[in-house]
């Protein structure tokens, strides 16, 4: 399974599949996908590449590694 979504599912994802209006389909989806908060980029020809991660909601790699814990900052003076 690709990490994009294919055309037909943005279609699907956005529910729009032709143009209207003197807009085309890919400009219509675009609109719809920042407008709805949803993550992509625009590639050359104009068309949305949503990854499945921003919607899905999964996690990515790294994000649950043990990180050490901040030690909060504390002046000199108050620490003497």
């Amino acid at each position: 399974m690709s990490p994009f979504y294919s055309e037909a599912e943005i279609d699907d994802l956005t529910g729009i599949k032709r143009g209207k209006g003197g807009k085309t389909k890919h400009q219509m989806q675009c609109a719809f996908l920042r407008k709805s908060g949803i993550p992509f980029i625009e590639n050359a020809r104009g068309r949305a590449v949503v990854a499945r991660s921003a919607v899905e909601g999964r996690a990515k790699k790294g994000d649950f590694e043990e990180r050490p814990a901040l030690k909060s900052w504390e002046p000199k003076l108050l620490s003497a």
